[in-house]
């Protein structure tokens, strides 16, 4: 339901791509108690961009993040979600091996080039179609798989593999409290996306 665009300067092997979607993909899905079917995640170099701060071209790592708005939100969850998205780009980006020739960590302090410059975070979501299916309001998602478990079942059961992969996720982590469409839910007192 989210979108997360990260813009990255610095070069990113496969590997640290495919890392990094994990790591957001973990951090909403386990912040905002969403299936982690619906989090969306889009790697794009901008190496070659023009982009400007202060009506300068200025080069930057950034990741924006369209979210639909939630007055349940406040700005504790955002900062508890920046933190935890920049942990995971320092330890991904910045710990491991940049090449095959570079074996070493990279310092951002002596290469910002390296360095996750910007978050924005955007109430932007307002509303849309997911997987063929109109996405919630905020705080809404509970009622929402509930009223389309079977849908989600009969996928899952056709062989559809990111269903399948759904249903397991919503089971394990006891998003509906009975692993299934009816029964008490367990939302708790984490903030729903």
């Amino acid at each position: 339901m989210p979108m997360y665009e990260v813009e990255h300067i610095c070069p990113l092997t496969p590997s640290q791509k495919d890392d990094l979607a994990e790591a957001i993909t973990k951090i909403h899905s386990e912040l905002f108690i969403a299936p982690r079917l619906f989090v969306n995640v889009r790697i794009t170099d901008i190496s070659e961009h023009r982009t400007y701060v202060a009506g300068k071209r200025r080069k930057r790592n950034r990741i924006v993040a369209h979210i639909r708005p939630s007055s349940q939100r406040t700005r504790a969850h955002f900062r508890t979600l920046c933190s935890q998205i920049s942990e995971s780009w320092n330890s991904i980006i910045t710990s491991l091996p940049q090449h095959p020739f570079n074996p070493t960590e990279v310092d951002p302090n002596k290469n910002p080039e390296y360095e996750l410059s910007t978050i924005f975070i955007m109430g932007s979501i307002v509303g849309g179609q997911e997987a063929s299916f109109e996405i919630p309001e905020a705080g809404g998602e509970e009622q929402w798989m509930r009223q389309n478990w079977v849908e989600f079942k009969r996928r899952a059961d056709a062989g559809e593999e990111e269903w399948q992969e759904m249903i397991q996720d919503v089971e394990e982590r006891g998003l509906l409290g009975d692993g299934g469409g009816e029964g008490k839910g367990t939302n708790g007192t984490k903030h729903e996306e």
